[in-house]
């Protein structure tokens, strides 16, 4: 069989396709874990020096205090919208959720960050077809004024489904931040 000059072009691009489609796709689990990583960013990661452009300290009165908190709870309730369902998102704006984080930042003048999330065990739920993840999330939090950064671990659990297409956390439970938390 002899090629023309003209099909090499051709066999490239039909070489290169073949190459493409046979890269691994992502598997479910890895991204879910990718889902998860960019919720608790959304939610975790936060700072003393975003409240009130970072003047929380000098308001004057609790109205002042107030409307930075409330200002920084509806930032971090609008960012984490789109890895959850509807009914977990309501659940999760309606319990205050945010506030948790902005509380500990407060109380600890500090940043959080998410330093990291793995996936413990991930399996399909054969009752309703959902997937079930079981996580351990690692915050940092920085303190920039001499003290030393501290961690913070939580367990957790999702669970995953679709929506129109999309992944989405049906549920997710890392018992929140709670003051027996905090370093």
């Amino acid at each position: 069989m002899k090629l023309k000059l003209g099909s090499l072009p051709l066999l490239v691009l039909l070489i290169a396709s073949i190459l493409t489609g046979c890269q691994a796709q992502p598997s479910l689990e890895e991204e879910a874990a990718s889902l998860l990583l960019s919720l608790k960013k959304a939610q975790y990661e936060f700072s003393y020096s975003q409240l009130a452009d970072g003047h929380y300290e000098q308001l004057a009165s609790s109205t002042e205090k107030g409307d930075a908190y409330f200002l920084a709870f509806q930032a971090i309730s609008e960012k984490v919208k789109p890895f959850f369902h509807q009914k977990e998102y309501e659940k999760f704006f309606k319990n205050r959720v945010a506030g948790m984080t902005i509380e500990a930042v407060i109380r600890e003048k500090c940043e959080i960050r998410v330093k990291d999330v793995r996936m413990d065990e991930f399996y399909q739920d054969e009752t309703n077809g959902t997937y079930i993840g079981h996580y351990t999330l690692e915050l940092q939090f920085l303190y920039g004024n001499g003290l030393p950064d501290k961690a913070v671990v939580k367990k957790g659990q999702i669970t995953v489904s679709q929506v129109d297409g999309v992944w989405k956390l049906e549920r997710d439970w890392d018992g929140y931040l709670k003051e027996s938390d905090l370093p």
